[in-house]
């Protein structure tokens, strides 16, 4: 058994909100191709690829996890300010400006902020655990 099924199966709930993160920016990625826009989808490609590579090494993917916990929650940050500025400063009338940082959009940001406050914290754990199966295998 490898050390990803492992570790899969000793943190379920770690992964499926690691999983889900990546879920919902890779469908966000695949709404904006539609668009023509393929910039996102490229950097989400980009960092599920770069999490596969990191899977090797204990070391790796705590950092891997540090970087996607960090983005999570600027992205997260950044749309609650932009909702708070729109709301409080400049209310624009634009249909989809408004769904987006609407209330559906600051409770979406709020909870990736919160799941990505659990990937950081958890980091540690599971980064300690894999390091401990990655021993046990050789």
């Amino acid at each position: 058994m490898n050390v990803l099924t492992t570790l899969l199966k000793e943190n379920k709930s770690y992964f499926f909100y690691l999983f889900l993160t990546f879920g919902f920016f890779l469908k966000k990625g695949i709404e904006y191709a539609a668009l023509n826009s393929y910039i996102p989808f490229i950097i989400i490609a980009c960092i599920c690829i770069l999490f596969y590579f990191c899977l090797q090494s204990a070391a790796t993917f705590n950092r891997f996890i540090l970087f996607w916990s960090i983005l999570l929650i600027l992205w997260a940050s950044t749309r609650i300010l932009l909702s708070l500025m729109h709301h409080f400063i400049n209310p624009l009338s634009e249909s989809h400006v408004h769904y987006q940082l609407g209330i559906d959009g600051i409770l979406l940001s709020i909870t990736v902020w919160v799941v990505a406050a659990y990937l950081w914290s958890g980091r540690k754990h599971i980064s300690r655990q894999h390091k401990n199966s990655v021993a046990i295998k050789k």
